[in-house]
């Protein structure tokens, strides 16, 4: 029974029709380089196709985007490689390379891109320039792919493309026109009795909304975003920056110094962007380009040669360009670091001379309070002398009154009988005054000894300021001699100089505390006790003197 339910599921899976698959369309934008191809694809993309999964940057060539898938950019770029070609040929790609293994090798490749890019969508968009000069190479990876391509064949003013090619590569505008011819021959030849749509990029800057109608109609397509929600968005894309060179179509049209096969091509081009396609032009352009492809050995090596030799001097121009600049960075950056040392010179002179001037008016400082110093000095050493005088001057008086007192003694002596009674008194004060006599003269000459030492203390202070004083000037002159080599010198020097203040402030301190001490000892040598026990002694030998008269 088991088994019978299984037959029967299978036969029932087996009787169940298949889904058809979504049908793929492929929108193909084909157009020459610099022709509003990205503007195209760009819209087209707001309208409802599905961009590449890795779409290429943005980059001052072209700053609202390429809409371009970048690994198919890669792809491109190998297989002209292998194909001895590059973007800007103006020769077709050589049928040869078309049946050869490596045209298979990269149709893998191309199916492999495409899906990576693109995956299972049903409605996408692909645009590289390169591909009108490949469109039988597509057309066999779109069949495997299981798209159908719908083909937008765009172009621009020959003499604007030419333009835009010269200032962005340095182009000659006539290789550029070649260029241009080659590639919307080959779009419109491999597209022929295809489904595909002719506009412009004139059209679509100034009716983008009559090029979307026309596609759909044309392509019998269906933009699924054609809606007033995505006009705005398609209006602020298209706004400004999009179209850098413009040129007049009579500049092509009725210019006889231009390409008959240029104007001629030019003007089927856009009449058919306005009124749809003639075939009775066919024959018109067949014939153009089978001329231009007569003129491939004739004047293709010698146009090779040419480019290459451009290319070369380019490449060199390039290279002394590049030199230049790096010369000129290096100038900037010197003259940036002399300037700067300069500054950093005149900062360091500037501090210098403040410096210096400090130094200055410290050593006027220094010599003021050196005047002072020995006026001070002198003043110590006169007072120094005066006191000598008034010790030698207590010193003659203390003799001379011991000599006073000796011969009162002889005298007293003599008058024993008189003055028996008192002798003894006598006696005792005389040598009472005599012991404070004594006394005071050992503390007068205690005093000039602390004063002579004071004194040569002083002269060695003062000589051993004068000598260093002396290093200083020395050891200044040299600091500001050397003052721009030697910064530290100076400080020390300041230091010094502080130093030696110091000392002489303490000096005069010491002097003024010596002068103190003097003034103190004299005041007390003449209240002192032997002075005042001198006087009865006076006193007597008055009286003495008296009675004897």
């Amino acid at each position: 029974m088991s088994k019978n339910m299984n037959q029967s599921r299978v036969e029932t899976f087996e009787a169940e029709p298949k889904r058809p698959a979504v049908p793929r369309t492929a929108v193909v934008v084909l157009g020459m380089h610099r022709s509003g191809t990205s503007a195209l694809a760009g819209v087209l993309s707001l309208l409802g196709c599905d961009q590449p999964a890795t779409l290429m940057v943005p980059n001052r060539n072209n700053e609202k985007g390429y809409f371009e898938s970048n690994r198919i950019y890669q792809l491109h770029t190998q297989l002209f490689a292998s194909a001895a070609t590059s973007w800007d040929d103006w020769l077709p790609v050589s049928q040869s390379w078309l049946d050869s293994p490596r045209a298979a090798e990269f149709h893998e490749r191309a199916l492999a891109e495409m899906s990576n890019e693109f995956g299972s969508s049903s409605l996408f968009v692909l645009k590289d320039p390169r591909v009108c000069r490949l469109v039988p190479f597509w057309e066999k990876v779109f069949t495997e792919f299981g798209a159908t391509p719908a083909y937008i064949l765009t172009h621009r003013n020959p003499l604007e493309v030419a333009s835009s090619l010269n200032k962005r590569d340095g182009m000659v505008i006539g290789m550029g026109l070649l260029i241009w011819l080659r590639h919307v021959l080959e779009a419109e030849s491999g597209t022929r009795g295809r489904v595909r749509c002719f506009t412009s990029f004139g059209q679509l800057m100034q009716n983008w909304v009559g090029v979307a109608e026309k596609i759909q109609k044309t392509l019998d397509l269906s933009l699924p975003k054609f809606s007033l929600g995505a006009a705005s968005e398609v209006d602020a894309f298209l706004v400004g920056g999009l179209q850098h060179h413009r040129e007049a179509e009579q500049k092509v049209l009725q210019n006889p110094m231009l390409s008959i096969w240029v104007r001629d091509t030019y003007a089927i081009l856009e009449r058919w962007a306005d009124e749809g396609e003639d075939s009775s032009d066919f024959e018109r352009l067949d014939a153009i380009r089978a001329e231009l492809d007569s003129t491939a050995p004739a004047f293709a090596q010698v146009l090779k040669t040419g480019r290459d030799e451009v290319s070369a001097m380019s490449a060199r121009i390039g290279e002394l360009t590049e030199e230049l600049a790096s010369r000129d960075g290096k100038l900037e950056a010197q003259a940036a670091a002399l300037e700067e040392t300069h500054a950093q010179e005149q900062s360091a002179l500037a501090q210098r001379s403040l410096e210096a001037e400090e130094t200055r008016r410290a050593l006027d400082e220094l010599l003021v309070a050196k005047e002072r110093s020995e006026v001070e000095l002198q003043s110590l050493r006169d007072r120094e002398i005066l006191l000598e005088a008034q010790v030698a001057q207590k010193s003659e008086q203390l003799r001379a009154l011991e000599d006073t007192v000796k011969t009162q003694y002889r005298e007293l002596a003599d008058m024993t009988r008189i003055l028996a009674e008192k002798e003894a008194s006598l006696d005792r004060e005389r040598e009472m005054s005599a012991q404070a006599l004594e006394h005071e003269r050992k503390i007068a000459s205690q005093t000039l000894e602390r004063e002579r030492a004071a004194r040569v203390s002083v002269d060695a202070r003062n000589t051993q300021l004068d000598t260093r004083l002396q290093t200083q000037f020395r050891e200044l002159a040299d600091v500001t001699r050397f003052l721009a080599e030697s910064e530290q010198g100076l400080t020390g020097a300041n230091q010094r100089r502080v130093d030696v203040q110091e000392q002489l402030n303490a000096e005069k301190a010491r002097a003024g505390q010596v002068e103190e001490m003097l003034r103190r000892e004299i005041a007390a040598l003449r209240t002192s006790t032997s002075w005042r026990m001198t006087q009865p002694l006076r006193a007597v030998v008055n009286w003495v003197r008296g009675s004897r008269g």
